[in-house]
């Protein structure tokens, strides 16, 4: 007499969530950068429309480069609070992982993603199209704004848990 259904290892692996401690360390990284990159594009969604709709190519692209940067730092140090946080029993404040979405929260994020996005793209082509020292150090003129740009944003994804467990308490 056959039963109708399936076998108990596919009702695990049906029933398991994207949480899983089987996942390993590169499919943990995706994910979090995969959150992450939402994130920085939900709530910097301003200033990218600003950018976008007012800004000519260059600005476009200094604000691209920046929030690729964003993303991909962001991953990173979410991935790593994650797995910290796992290890550990979750009583210190370093491995706290990412901050979670509370309404004082979720208004710093919006804050900080668009001041970020905004400061880092106006450092970037207001001090770095001009020559440095009377040697140009880019051959092209977008090179230049747009790593500076991405250094600044990458800094400040790497920042954003410290700041906002500030703002938290």
């Amino acid at each position: 007499m056959s039963q109708r259904g399936t076998d108990p290892a596919t009702e695990r692996r049906r029933l398991r969530g994207s949480d899983d401690e089987g996942q390993d360390a590169t499919g943990r990284l995706l994910e979090a950068t995969f959150w992450v990159s939402a994130e920085a594009f939900f709530f910097g969604l301003p200033t990218l429309v600003w950018t976008t709709l007012f800004g000519d190519v260059a600005v476009t692209f200094v604000v691209v480069a920046a929030l690729a940067a964003l993303c991909l730092v962001g991953g990173v140090v979410r991935a790593r609070g994650d797995a910290r946080a796992r290890r550990s029993d979750g009583d210190s404040a370093d491995d706290a992982g990412w901050p979670p979405m509370t309404a004082r929260l979720v208004a710093f994020r919006l804050g900080y993603y668009n001041v970020v996005l905004a400061g880092a793209v106006a450092v970037g082509l207001a001090f770095v199209t001009e020559s440095v020292v009377g040697v140009a150090w880019t051959t092209d003129p977008l090179v230049g704004p747009a790593v500076v740009a991405a250094l600044l944003v990458g800094s400040a994804g790497w920042l954003l848990p410290r700041a906002a467990s500030v703002v938290a308490r």
